[in-house]
């Protein structure tokens, strides 16, 4: 592949998750650093309930400048889930607070929003056996009733789709979600990693642009809504992958 005639995102608009910290568990100082070595203004943080206060003195002393949205733990409960919105409203004062949270639990977060003015939940596709399709009428329901952000986990919605579903059919829905959004004014966000066809397992995880999703052109339809996408995030569980994937596609 002729990597110099793909088309590219601003550097501006990419960014990295704590994964890619995963050799040093997952720590967010580390995660900053290897932000800025790359001069990347975006960062996505996921919370550990245990270690979040420590956490966010970190970010809060090394973080200046960044961006930040935080994934909330899936599956958490109420009591957690209140734990972690209440210690972001108080230690971090930059507005909006973004947070991420899986389609599953997400009900969890919203029902506590009211009490945490400046909070923004972003929502991520995760619902097994289901399709980019049913994803585009959830997102449209609950944009009826708040303000909500789109998390679109590319990879997830090829391997989490029916077993009999071609692949070129969830590339199309893929395709009328992107549209919906641009429509429709909703800011979301794309974790990006590459796989093969065979399956989301990290076994068949390739670098970015080498696997088999249709990325080059994923990427083309999202540039233009440039101005609705507030991150492109790599989730790779390694910084060789995700640096090697940011240096092929983003443009200054």
């Amino acid at each position: 592949m002729e990597f110099n005639l793909i088309q590219r995102i601003s550097r501006d608009k990419l960014g990295i998750a704590s994964s890619v910290a995963k050799e040093f568990g997952f720590d967010w100082g580390r995660t900053i650093e290897f932000a800025r070595s790359q001069n990347l203004d975006h960062v996505q943080l996921f919370i550990n309930p245990d270690s979040l206060k420590k956490d966010l003195a970190t970010f809060l002393k090394a973080g200046t400048g960044l961006k930040a949205c935080f994934h909330l733990p899936a599956q958490a409960g109420e009591a957690t889930v209140q734990y972690c919105l209440h210690t972001l409203h108080t230690f971090v004062t930059d507005n909006p607070i973004v947070l991420i949270q899986h389609q599953q639990w997400a009900n969890t977060v919203q029902r506590f929003l009211p009490f945490y003015p400046g909070m923004i939940l972003a929502i991520e596709n995760d619902q097994p056996q289901a399709t980019p399709e049913a994803f585009r009428q959830y997102v449209q329901e609950q944009a009826t009733l708040q303000s909500v952000w789109a998390v679109l986990d590319i990879p997830r919605f090829y391997h989490q789709a029916p077993e009999e579903t071609p692949f070129k059919k969830i590339t199309r829905q893929i395709e009328s979600l992107l549209a919906f959004l641009h429509q429709q004014s909703i800011p979301f966000l794309v974790h990006a990693i590459d796989q093969s066809q065979q399956g989301g397992e990290r076994s068949f995880w390739k670098p970015f642009l080498e696997g088999d999703l249709p990325w080059l052109h994923f990427i083309k339809i999202i540039r233009n809504s440039s101005d609705l996408l507030k991150c492109f995030v790599f989730e790779y569980e390694n910084w060789n992958m995700a640096k090697e994937g940011i240096e092929r596609i983003v443009q200054d």
